[in-house]
């Protein structure tokens, strides 16, 4: 799933006084437990919370470029 796309979700969910949390269920394809877990997260942290943990970092079973053939 996108991150831009539940930020925007989660973000609409959060600025509207009666929000729709089956209808952002449905759109993002999980519960309305996780909705409730999305938007704690998001009045928590804001937009860093949508964001991965390992994001721009290599991958633990990365083959050194000193060892491929070329």
């Amino acid at each position: 799933m996108d991150e831009q796309k539940k930020y925007e979700v989660i973000k609409g969910l959060a600025d509207h006084p009666s929000p729709n949390k089956e209808r952002a269920a449905l759109t993002l394809g999980c519960t309305v437990r996780h909705i409730n877990r999305m938007l704690a997260g998001y009045t928590k942290s804001g937009k860093e919370y949508f964001v991965h943990g390992n994001k721009g970092r290599k991958p633990a079973n990365t083959i050194p470029e000193a060892t491929k053939v070329i």
